[in-house]
């Protein structure tokens, strides 16, 4: 088997344990993801430190950064100063 095949094929699965994982922890749906407050981010200010500052008591502050980058349609957890971002309010 050439070595392509088995690096795209440990790539793929590597993404969707990852997906799973990160789904299955969040377990809820869309309609569990609700628009909350907006927030401008300063300078200094990561996706971990604003999640720490906001998420639900109970809620581990991954998957909290999870949702953080889905309500704003976010490909990574790079922030800068200045932009606007919606922080989701999680249904109970």
């Amino acid at each position: 088997m050439p070595t392509w095949i088995l690096k795209f094929s440990l790539a793929a699965f590597i993404i969707i344990v990852g997906c799973s994982t990160v789904l299955t922890v969040f377990a809820g749906n869309e309609n569990d993801l609700l628009p909350g407050g907006k927030i401008a981010v300063s300078d200094g200010d990561t996706l971990w430190s604003i999640s720490v500052d906001y998420k639900p008591e109970s809620m581990d502050t991954r998957v909290y950064i999870e949702a953080i980058k889905q309500v704003n349609q976010l490909q990574s957890t790079t922030i800068r100063a200045g932009q606007v971002l919606v922080l989701p309010q999680i249904s109970q």
